[in-house]
């Protein structure tokens, strides 16, 4: 572990390019979730060395995770109409 605490970036802001709006760092970091979005690099090396905070603070197999490809939103959603149509 790094001895930069995991929150020292937290309050630097640029444009989300999935959400369309300006986010925090802090949210990049946790969007709702244990683990960083999976854009986190594209979107940050610009800012600091997002490369070596994410080193620092998660361990191997936490960074493939970060950087496993997602789903199609379009597979997401359908799988979440499915969930829904089985709980009625």
């Amino acid at each position: 572990m790094s001895s930069q605490e995991i929150d020292c970036y937290d309050r630097r802001v640029r444009h989300c390019p999935t959400l369309g709006h300006e986010v925090e760092f802090s949210y990049c970091r946790a969007p709702g979730a244990t683990l960083p979005c999976g854009r986190i690099f594209d979107c940050w090396w610009e800012q600091f060395d997002v490369k070596a905070f994410i080193k620092a603070h998660y361990n191997p197999q936490q960074v493939a995770q970060i950087l496993a490809p997602r789903q199609p939103k379009i597979v997401t959603l359908v799988e979440l109409i499915e969930q829904a149509r089985k709980c009625n």
